[in-house]
């Protein structure tokens, strides 16, 4: 599991000391949330190699795989939600800790509250840390990912197996390539989004989590 590397604790005492409200409530639900995204992305694993593990013989596009893959397929959609709305959680600490509560809760958005600090001018090391967050390939596919789903449709998946000289050596669920915005997906897979990009987005958001705690040292 990769851990958050975000001193909550601090944050607390810093808030406290300056009388900024408290954000435990959403420090809370972000952990939360980063423990759903491990379990979703562990499911989506296993549940191959309970297919596997349980059968001799398995039936490619059989009534079992079948099943596997659409496991596979909603775990993998579920983890990549649930890392979406980290962001926003985040936003909901930086309006808290550094806005001092100015949004009200409804209208936070990550884009809001970047919109904020620019428009105020102030913690300039914060706001190229969110800039990072949200401009890096690894969020910006989960976004349109999740966008897609949220609001226009289902992604097409496969199930992919190569092995063997200039081949990835790999197997699992795909999804297959989309547009979202005018811009164009490729092709990914689950393992990837489950992998390298939930472990970037995380090292990112924790990133941003110690620029507030710095920024509210320096103030």
């Amino acid at each position: 599991m990769h851990d958050m590397t975000w001193d909550y604790e601090e944050l607390r005492r810093l808030c406290s000391a300056k009388g900024l409200p408290n954000s435990t409530v959403y420090q809370n639900s972000l952990e939360w949330k980063r423990w759903r995204v491990e379990y979703h992305a562990e499911r989506a694993q296993a549940v191959w190699g309970e297919l596997f593990s349980a059968r001799t013989q398995v039936e490619v596009g059989g009534k079992e795989w079948e099943e596997a893959q659409f496991a596979s397929t909603a775990e993998t959609e579920a983890a990549a939600q649930v890392l979406h709305s980290m962001a926003d959680v985040l936003a909901q600490i930086i309006n808290q800790a550094i806005l001092g509560g100015k949004l009200a809760e409804q209208e936070v958005t990550l884009a809001r509250v970047l919109k904020e600090l620019r428009r105020q001018k102030i913690a300039t090391a914060l706001v190229s840390k969110v800039e990072k967050l949200q401009k890096s390939a690894e969020f910006d596919y989960v976004n349109a990912f999740v966008n897609t789903l949220k609001h226009r449709r289902l992604l097409d998946t496969e199930y992919r197996a190569e092995f063997g000289k200039n081949t990835r050596n790999a197997e699992g669920v795909r999804f297959k390539a989309f547009s979202y915005k005018g811009k164009q997906y490729p092709v990914t897979w689950a393992r990837d989004i489950l992998g390298p990009y939930k472990t970037k987005i995380i090292e990112l958001i924790s990133r941003v989590g110690n620029a507030i705690n710095d920024h509210l040292r320096e103030v």
